[in-house]
């Protein structure tokens, strides 16, 4: 198994770009191989869920979670090697890292009740990743290290889950010491942050333009 994280690395690391849709081994296989320590945990949403957590460890160093992608994995944060993931570089600049995998993913297919195999198991999206899996996830890190705060970090739908996590669960927001939402997905026409206005209309005119000129053509 260590070498399919080796090859996974090696294959990913020779591109700029990579496809989130390629299975890249189990993170301990690829920390190991990048020779850095490695801890798997899990924990249990309100719904039932058993989530997979995967823990790059500085035991009393600064938390920082790591939100997965839409049809990706934990596995995001790590494949461009050392140096290069953001894993890495965040446990190399003393962060205590910890990655997340939310309901549906390769590595998070447990429940308590119910198997992957069945509809019901599936009936959920990034409404339930936000009010559910994110505090699930938060709050075990922040209860097993024993820190007040932590760092979230979110790319594309990840970021689009705090924002939800925000709505749902506002008394977990003073946890969170900082927020880095990579490319959310998110409608910016409500936020009260004058450039961000700005950025909204620029972004309705754009898109009226695009569908002018495809109702041209």
């Amino acid at each position: 198994m260590l070498k399919n994280a080796h090859n996974c690395v090696q294959n990913c690391a020779q591109y700029e770009q990579f496809s989130e849709f390629v299975w890249c081994g189990p993170q301990a296989e690829i920390l190991q191989w990048l020779g850095y320590p490695s801890e798997v945990h899990r924990t249990t949403t309100e719904d039932g869920y058993v989530l997979q957590l995967d823990r790059i460890p500085r035991h009393g160093r600064p938390a920082v979670f790591l939100a997965n992608q839409m049809a990706g994995s934990a596995s995001a944060y790590l494949v461009l090697g050392k140096g290069r993931a953001l894993g890495c570089v965040l446990y190399d600049a003393g962060f205590d890292v910890w990655l997340g995998n939310f309901r549906g993913t390769q590595f998070s297919l447990g429940h308590r009740t119910l198997s992957a195999k069945q509809d019901k198991f599936w009936d959920f999206g990034w409404h339930e990743n936000g009010a559910l899996d994110n505090p699930a996830m938060m709050e075990y890190v922040l209860r097993h290290t024993g820190q007040p705060q932590l760092v979230f970090v979110g790319h594309s739908m990840g970021g689009t889950t705090l924002l939800v996590t925000a709505d749902a669960r506002p008394a977990l927001l003073p946890r969170v010491r900082a927020a880095f939402l990579l490319a959310p997905a998110a409608f910016m026409g409500r936020t009260r942050e004058r450039s961000l206005l700005a950025l909204h209309r620029v972004a309705n005119a754009t898109q009226v333009s695009a569908a002018r000129s495809n109702d041209q053509h």
